[in-house]
C-alpha cells in the first residue's frame, strides 16, 4: 500500500512528535508498504536525519517543506500544500495525518486516516476535525490513549459511534544503539532522565531529589542551552550533570549508562505547543525506558496506568518528594531494579513495539483502500480546485528539478526559503 504521512512535526528540531513520526514511517515500511514523509523542515539538512534518529536510510522517502510564518493563515496553507505535493508526487493509496487541516484537505483527494494526540485547540482546529469525523472517506480515527479517545467523544457527541477508532499508544524500538553515549559518572546510583526540559516533566523534581540524595549522581539529557542555564541556576547540589540536546539515536546508550530512569510528571506544559496533556499522554519517554530494560519511577497519572503496572514500574504521585523518594529507595536494590527492567522490556516487546503500532493502526485497511483515480474526482469543490490544479503543475515541475537522492534517500524540497 503507497501511504502519504502527513505531519507538521518539525523533525530538524528532534522534539518527541518528530520521533513518534519517524519511527512511525519506518514501521509501516517495515510491514512493506511504501511510505512518503511530508514534515517541516529544510532540504539541505534532511540528508542527516535518518542517521540522527537512528534508522535505516532509504526505508521511506522524506519530503520538507518549510512552514510560513503566518500563525493561522500559514497553517492552512502549510496543510493544502503538502497534501497537494502528496497527491502529485505519490498518488497514495492512504493519507496518514495527524493535523487537523492536512486530513480535512486530504479527504478531497483519497482515504484517510486521522491520529489524534490532543484536543483541538482552537475554534478552527474543532471545525476541522469536525469535518473530518464527518466525512466518508474517513477510514479509521487512532488515539494515543483510552482517556482520549473518550474526550474526543465528549467533543463531538454522536459522531465517533458509526467510525472505526482504534487506542494505539506511543511505542519504542528494540534494535541496538546506533550511537553511542558516555555518562560522565559519579557516585552512588545514576538516575537519568531524557527529554525536554518544560516545567510540566518534572524538572524541579529532579532538582529537589538530587538535593535530598547527596551520595547518587543525576544525569539530564533534553533541553536548549537556555533551558538548561534557567534549570542549573536554580539547582543547589553539585550531583545533577547536564547535557543538553542530544540526537535521538544517541538516547537508547545513555539510557543503558543508567541504573534508575525518571518520568516526574506534573501539571503543566508538556508538548512543544504549551499542551498541558496529563489526562491523555502516551509519553514517548515512558516507551523507551521500558526498552533500555531499566527500572524507572514514573509519576501516577491515571492515563499511564494504561499502560503501567506496579509489577514492572515504581509509580509515585506527582508533585510528592517524600513519595518519590520512598520509591527510589525500595531501588536501592541491584536485584529489585533488575527485576523490574526485565519486566519492563519484556512487556514493551510483547506489546508496545513500533512495528507492533504499525499493524495495529493499519489492520484490516490493506487492499481496501481506494485511490482518488477510481473515485469520483468531482468532490473537490469548485473553488479549490482551480488553485489545486495550477499549483501541482508548478510544484510538479519544482521537486522534479530539485529532487535528490542520497544512498537511495529520496529527498523533495521546495524552494520557498527557509523555515
Amino acid at each position: 500500500m503507497k501511504i502519504a504521512y502527513l505531519s507538521h512535526s518539525p523533525l530538524l528540531t528532534q522534539v518527541a512528535n518528530a520521533i513518534h513520526v519517524m519511527q512511525m514511517c519506518d514501521a509501516f515500511a517495515s510491514h512493506g508498504h511504501e511510505v512518503s514523509l511530508y514534515a517541516r523542515g529544510r532540504s539541505r539538512r534532511a540528508r542527516d536525519l535518518f542517521r540522527a534518529y537512528g534508522l535505516e536510510p532509504g526505508r521511506f522517502k522524506i519530503a520538507l517543506l518549510p512552514r510560513g510564518t503566518l500563525k493561522i493563515l500559514g497553517r492552512s496553507t502549510y496543510a493544502l500544500m503538502q497534501v497537494v505535493r502528496a497527491r502529485v508526487l505519490d498518488s497514495p493509496d492512504l493519507y496518514y495525518a495527524r493535523c487537523p487541516a492536512s486530513a480535512a484537505f486530504a479527504l478531497f483527494f483519497g482515504d484517510v486516516v486521522l491520529e489524534v494526540h490532543e484536543l483541538p485547540r482552537s475554534r478552527l482546529e474543532k471545525r476541522l476535525q469536525r469535518f473530518t469525523l464527518k466525512h466518508p472517506r474517513l477510514r479509521r480515527v487512532v488515539t494515543v490513549s483510552r482517556a482520549l479517545l473518550d474526550d474526543l467523544q465528549r467533543e463531538h457527541p454522536g459522531l465517533l459511534d458509526r467510525l472505526d477508532c482504534v487506542v494505539a499508544p506511543d511505542g519504542a524500538a528494540l534494535r541496538p544503539a546506533t550511537m553511542p553515549f558516555s555518562i560522565r559518572r559519579g557516585p552512588g546510583r545514576q538516575i537519568g532522565y531524557a527529554g525536554a526540559l518544560r516545567p510540566g516533566n518534572g524538572i524541579g523534581m529532579i532538582i529537589a531529589l538530587a538535593e535530598a540524595l547527596p551520595r547518587d549522581t543525576f544525569h539530564v539529557v533534553g533541553g536548549s542551552r537556555e533551558d538548561v542555564a534557567a534549570w542549573r541556576a536554580r539547582q543547589r547540589s553539585s550531583n545533577i550533570v547536564w547535557y543538553g540536546q542530544h540526537d535521538p539515536a544517541c538516547i537508547p546508550a545513555f539510557l543503558a549508562s543508567c541504573d534508575v530512569l525518571l518520568a516526574p510528571y506534573e501539571d503543566g506544559p508538556k508538548t512543544w505547543s504549551g499542551q498541558d496533556t496529563s489526562r491523555w499522554m502516551s509519553p514517548l519517554k515512558v516507551f523507551e525506558y521500558m526498552a533500555a530494560g531499566r527500572a524507572m519511577v514514573v509519576s501516577d497519572y491515571a492515563v499511564l496506568r494504561e499502560v503501567l503496572r506496579e509489577d514492572f514500574a515504581e509509580l509515585a504521585p506527582p508533585g510528592r518528594i517524600d513519595a518519590w523518594l520512598e520509591s527510589l529507595h525500595r531501588l536501592e536494590d541491584p536485584a529489585t531494579r533488575a527485576r523490574l527492567g526485565e519486566r519492563a522490556r519484556a512487556e514493551l516487546a510483547e506489546r508496545y513495539t513500533w512495528n507492533a503500532r504499525a499493524a495495529t493502526v493499519l489492520a484490516g485497511l490493506e487492499g481496501e483502500a481506494v485511490t482518488a483515480a477510481e473515485k469520483d474526482e468531482t468532490a473537490v469543490p469548485a473553488p479549490l480546485a482551480p488553485s489545486v490544479a495550477g499549483a501541482s503543475a508548478a510544484w510538479r515541475a519544482t521537486c522534479t528539478d530539485e529532487a535528490t537522492t542520497e544512498r537511495g534517500t529520496a529527498v523533495v524540497a521546495l524552494p520557498n526559503g527557509e523555515e
